[in-house]
């Protein structure tokens, strides 16, 4: 059974409405929700995950820039005869600083891209075979907004994680 409310009700008159029906219905098997109660708690859990990614993100930057950091440091070292050659065809410093960053910068862009296809379409599958089972519309919206900060970090980070050793 469906009971439609007026959409001016105030939870405290859904509440009362609610109540009133589980003491007429007394049976367990039959349960009294309130959709609009359903739906704010939905989207409050929603905005949670969503801060949780964000979160989950930030330290994953952290973590990507002592890595970057590291590694950079560590190629340095390894290469060192490398740019002891680069400087003696008389390049500066800053032209050699230069090819470093733009080889981080490779290897960043080509993760961003293989990521976010990976992830798209892990995502799509994963929320496709979700939409299945529930028996729900399927609809992809994409996060441009979020993965938009996150490449403007990641190239950010990866410019500081070449540019400090």
């Amino acid at each position: 059974m469906f009971v439609k409310v007026k959409s001016e009700a105030t939870t405290e008159e859904r509440d009362i409405l609610a109540n009133k029906i589980r003491g007429v219905v007394n049976d367990s098997t039959k349960p009294v929700f309130d959709i609009s109660k359903l739906e704010n708690n939905v989207k409050i859990a929603i905005d949670l995950f969503q801060v949780f990614i964000v979160v989950v993100g930030v330290v994953a930057f952290i973590i990507a820039f002592f890595m970057l950091l590291i590694s950079t440091t560590s190629n340095i070292q390894e290469n060192l005869w490398e740019f002891g050659v680069l400087r003696a065809i008389g390049l500066r410093k800053a032209q050699i600083l230069r090819i470093y960053l733009y080889e981080s910068l490779a290897v960043t862009i080509s993760a961003i891209i293989l990521g976010l296809l990976v992830g798209f379409l892990l995502a799509l599958t994963i929320s496709l075979q979700f939409n299945i089972f529930l028996e729900l519309p399927f609809f992809v919206e994409f996060p441009y907004a979020l993965v938009s900060i996150m490449l403007v970090l990641a190239i950010v980070i990866t410019i500081f994680g070449t540019i400090l050793p």
